[in-house]
């Protein structure tokens, strides 16, 4: 999260001298981040789990 910030502030994005409202957009922006990015390995792996149900299904039908 610090990280995050600090590449904000960096960017000239996030101005150290303003009011605590705008960290609080930024952590929320952050927080979001991550649930977008854990929603999408969360994603892929149904996807793969899918995949291998139906190969699994489609073997058992050819024997």
């Amino acid at each position: 999260m610090k990280d995050y910030i600090q590449i904000g502030i960096d960017r000239g994005l996030i101005s150290l001298n303003e009011d605590k409202s705008q960290m609080e957009i930024a952590t929320h922006v952050y927080e979001l981040s991550l649930r977008a990015k854990n929603l999408q390995e969360e994603g892929k792996q149904m996807l793969e789990e899918a995949k291998q149900k139906v190969e699994r299904m489609i073997l058992n039908e050819k024997k």
